[in-house]
């Protein structure tokens, strides 16, 4: 997975208990969230230069659910979108 690097704050997010405290660890920071009255949360990881250096995500819930990704990169991530040329009818 690629985040987008700094200057921008990549965004994860995710849901677990209405109101449960959610605990994110990014390149040995660790950030707090708290899930709304659905048990969405949303977390804005801290702006981060590209490297080559793999990172994990580690999520964990006061209600006692953990997630974790690896081999997170960050660097520049580009969406592109077009049509490929052909017969139009």
């Amino acid at each position: 997975m690629v985040l987008q690097r700094a200057p921008q704050q990549a965004v994860v997010w995710g849901v677990t208990a209405a109101g449960a405290t959610v605990t994110t660890t990014f390149n040995n920071k660790t950030l707090m969230a708290t899930a709304d009255v659905n048990g969405t949360w949303r977390q804005k990881l801290p702006a981060t230069a590209a490297s080559k250096t793999a990172y994990s995500l580690t999520f964990s819930s006061s209600s006692g659910e953990t997630a974790s990704l690896s081999d997170v990169l960050v660097g520049d991530v580009f969406v592109c979108g077009g049509q490929a040329p052909g017969d139009s009818n």
